[in-house]
Parts: C-alpha cells; structure tokens; sequence
C-alpha cells in the first residue's frame, strides 16, 4: 500500500492485475494494501485510483475472502 502511494503509476496497475488471482491470499493482500493506501493518498493518487476503484471493490464480493477480510477491516 505505501509503495502505491509513492509511485502509483506503477505500482496500481500491478496491484489491479492481483484482483482476479487465483490465490485467496494474494487478492486479500491487494484490498489490505488499498485499504492502506486511503489514509494516506494525493490528488494525483486519486486520480489514477479513481477508473479502478470498483475493480478493487468488487473484491468485497469475494466468498473467498469474506473471512480473511474480516481481519482487515475489524
């Protein structure tokens, strides 16, 4: 999450790549490091996040992840 922040160019697509991983594991790491990266975005982070924010949140829907996000967001 905070090397998304630093150089989101590169680093969200790469993130947005993960979220139809086949790994549960691996698509729960990519809602933690969004998560992260809310509390501490630019502008120019938002405008970038923006087109693939309901990519990320369609992770939500997940049955895979339900319990694992549990974690995330208790």
């Amino acid at each position: 999450g905070k090397l998304a922040t630093t150089h989101p160019s590169r680093y969200l697509p790469q993130l947005h790549a993960k979220i139809r991983d086949p790994s549960p594991a691996t698509r729960a790491t990519v809602v933690s490091a969004i998560r992260y990266t809310f509390a501490d975005a630019s502008q120019s982070y938002d405008e970038l996040l923006s087109p693939l924010l309901v990519d990320f949140l369609s992770l939500m829907l997940d049955d895979d992840l339900v319990s694992s996000l549990s974690v995330f967001f208790a």
